[in-house]
């Protein structure tokens, strides 16, 4: 699971690298790699919610307790990708992938983002209704 979280890291930072005008891809990545768990947690709690498994639990959360959460998900995740460069290590780990293997990652990735993206207006907008 590990390794997928770094491929999924390595992806965004790659994808940020090459927008020539990003001088800080690494913190592009570490923000849409909390903004895709945040997502993921809310539809999570959509789907629960939707099957009745149990009451939204961040259904009536304050704007502050939301960036708390945010916060609270993010810290973790600079120091497992961010921190001491660890990002150009995540880099050096899946560089040397073969044009095959980078296409095909290159498409799960698409997958999962419009994947998260898509679950968080269904689920989320379905729960809360």
């Amino acid at each position: 699971m590990w390794k997928l979280y770094k491929y999924l890291f390595f992806k965004l930072y790659r994808l940020a690298v090459k927008m020539n005008k990003d001088t800080t891809p690494e913190y592009t990545a570490f923000v849409s790699v909390v903004a895709l768990v945040f997502m993921n947690i809310l539809s999570i709690d959509g789907i629960l919610k939707l099957a009745g498994m149990r009451p939204g639990f961040l259904d009536g959360l304050s704007t502050p307790s939301v960036v708390v959460l945010i916060i609270a998900l993010g810290v973790p995740q600079y120091f497992l990708l961010i921190r001491t460069r660890k990002y150009e290590k995540i880099a050096k780990e899946f560089d040397n992938e073969s044009l095959t293997r980078a296409r095909t990652g290159a498409a799960l990735v698409l997958f999962y983002v419009i994947l998260s993206v898509f679950s968080i207006f269904f689920f989320g907008a379905q729960a809360h209704v």
